[in-house]
């Protein structure tokens, strides 16, 4: 797992694996998951991170 912050735009991501996303999902407000073509999570993309 590798995680990643932007502090220009305060965006935070948590990378699970390495490959093609084929989709992202917005499961909550400012929280969206990248899934895989076998429907894995990818990773998971935080906006807002710090509040």
């Amino acid at each position: 797992m590798k995680i990643s912050y932007d502090l220009n735009y305060d965006v935070m991501y948590l990378k699970f694996c390495d490959g093609k996303i084929v989709d992202t999902v917005e499961v909550e407000a400012n929280i969206l998951i990248d899934c895989g073509p076998q429907g894995e999570i990818m990773g998971i993309e935080i906006i807002d991170a710090s509040t």
